[in-house]
């Protein structure tokens, strides 16, 4: 513990240091706006930061807050801790990942109305964490085999775009325009009057990576009960990050939050065949756009718009 964090617990709750560590799990789970605040200040203090702002204080002293402040909120011997509203004291009904991600599952599936078929039990693991890892700080992101997947196609597409179709958004005729008491936001795409073009290929785009994601997330187990960590950056010296992919569904039985990192390791895998897949699936798609492109281009005016058939100026 940070001798700054320690101090502030010291003057405002030493009765944390007299807790067994089943009740100081709870505690770091629990509400206490009050006690929250005090620390908060003695601890910005105690670094230059300021207090009314978050925006006047930089990246560096950001990073130097989360790090010192970490032991408050997380538990374990990591001080794990997710970047959720539902990280609270109900997080400990849950016995592992697989519990917590079946309870998510059912939630969003019951929460969709109208005429949908709800889909089976899959794993959903979308989200952000951190956590002290060999004693450093890192952030981290917990993903499904399938978000991590999506995530990277997402990124090749604005990518290919920015690269064969450069655009900006403009101003829109209404854009600052005041309604009710607010300001309407109206942007415009401008690609060089390829507009249509852009809108077309964004289109391919999206429903090619949609159709892959839903592929993707009925094969639960692809890769086994592998935990694969990858985009490994500890040399960001304002973002330390690493990604966590776990392989299957099943594995998640195995993960704790309590203990998610030396949980992790024991199932960490050589992640060679996760990145060799996403190699491939990297030069599928982008040769199915510049397939999809080279058909259009002949066969489509660039400034016209698929289905009203506008044509932008």
């Amino acid at each position: 513990m940070h001798p700054y964090l320690r101090q502030a617990l010291m003057r405002y709750h030493n009765e944390f240091f007299g807790m067994t560590e089943e009740e100081q799990t709870l505690f770091k789970l629990q509400d206490h706006d009050e006690l929250d605040e005090k620390i908060r200040i003695f601890i910005e203090d105690k670094i230059g930061m300021n207090h009314d702002d978050f925006y006047k204080n930089t990246p560096k002293q950001n990073l130097e807050y989360n790090t010192i402040t970490l032991p408050y909120i997380g538990i374990g011997p990591n001080s794990f801790m997710l970047n959720e509203w539902q990280w609270n004291e109900k997080t400990l009904r849950f016995k592992n990942l697989y519990e917590a991600n079946e309870y998510n599952h059912d939630f969003q599936e019951q929460s969709i109305v109208g005429d949908y078929v709800k889909k089976p039990l899959y794993n959903r693991l979308d989200e952000w964490a951190r956590a002290y890892i060999d004693g450093e700080f890192y952030y981290l992101n917990l993903y499904s085999y399938a978000h991590w997947l999506f995530y990277d196609m997402d990124d090749i597409m604005f990518t290919w775009l920015d690269d064969n179709l450069p655009y900006n958004y403009v101003p829109g005729k209404d854009d600052g325009k005041e309604v009710n008491g607010g300001y309407l936001f109206d942007k415009e795409l401008d690609a060089g009057g390829k507009e249509g073009w852009h809108k077309h290929m964004g289109n391919f785009a999206h429903e090619w990576i949609r159709k892959q994601f839903d592929i993707d997330i009925t094969n639960n187990e692809r890769f086994g009960n592998n935990v694969y960590v990858v985009d490994v950056d500890a040399n960001d010296p304002l973002d330390p990050h690493i990604a966590y992919v776990f392989g299957s569904l099943e594995v998640l039985r195995h993960i704790t939050y309590y203990d998610f990192i030396n949980d992790c390791e024991k199932f960490k895998a050589d992640p060679m065949e996760l990145l060799a897949f996403r190699a491939d699936r990297r030069s599928q798609f982008e040769s199915e756009l510049n397939e999809e492109f080279e058909r259009i281009k002949a066969t489509m005016p660039p400034g016209e718009i698929d289905g009203d058939k506008k044509v932008v100026e």
